[in-house]
């Protein structure tokens, strides 16, 4: 069997070929995914966390912008090209494509992120023998504050008949029977917020909250 030699490139056809792959590999290294993102659920109206996994992100300040249904997001951090944290838009209940974008190039991957009914948590004013009280005296927030991005949110109703009185975060509120208060109100890690029924000996009159970063 005979030796044949493979015929040698020009150097211009070698420039040709070199510049091909360089093309291939700029695209290929220029492509922007979305593979998963983290939680994939969130409330309605609110600023939640989320960290974004995927492709081609560039981690210089303000390079690369999420979106969520076509609204951008906001407190976008790349740490790597496969990973951002984002805070969510104030969008309403629904579910809807999370896009990135960095520079001309945006994903087109169909992972999607669903915002939720908006639903924190309750306590409830209730009659009692030695006077009005809460349902209960401690609990831990880390629901993200509605439309304030860094907030937690509270609702508390007042379930009793004559009209209570109380003191909170956010001053002095008086509810009428059978009417709902909502509390938005900033994050203190280092120090519980306290609400405080006026005018009751009852052993619930006081609630402490104790508060987290939303998440």
């Amino acid at each position: 069997m005979s030796n044949r030699s493979l015929p040698l490139l020009s150097t211009a056809a070698l420039a040709a070929v070199l510049s091909v792959l360089a093309v291939a590999s700029s695209s290929a290294a220029a492509a922007v995914t979305v593979t998963k993102v983290a939680p994939e659920t969130g409330p309605e109206y609110s600023a939640s966390t989320v960290k974004i996994h995927g492709t081609g992100f560039d981690t210089a300040p303000g390079s690369t912008t999420v979106s969520f249904g076509g609204q951008p997001a906001t407190d976008v951090q790349c740490t790597s090209t496969k990973l951002c944290s984002a805070l969510t838009p104030y969008a309403a209940e629904g579910t809807v494509p999370v896009t990135v974008t960095v520079g001309a190039t945006t994903s087109t991957s169909p992972v999607t992120f669903t915002f939720t009914t908006y639903s924190p948590p309750k306590v409830d004013i209730l009659a009692g023998r030695k006077g009005a009280g809460f349902s209960r005296s401690k609990l831990t927030d880390r629901y993200p504050g509605i439309i304030t991005a860094g907030n937690v949110y509270l609702q508390i109703s007042n379930e009793t008949a004559t009209a209570q009185t109380f003191t909170g975060p956010t001053g002095s509120v008086t509810l009428e029977p059978g009417s709902t208060f909502g509390d938005n109100f900033p994050v203190d890690e280092s120090s519980p917020a306290v609400f405080e029924l006026a005018e009751t000996s009852a052993p619930k009159k006081t609630l402490t909250v104790k508060t987290k970063q939303p998440r």
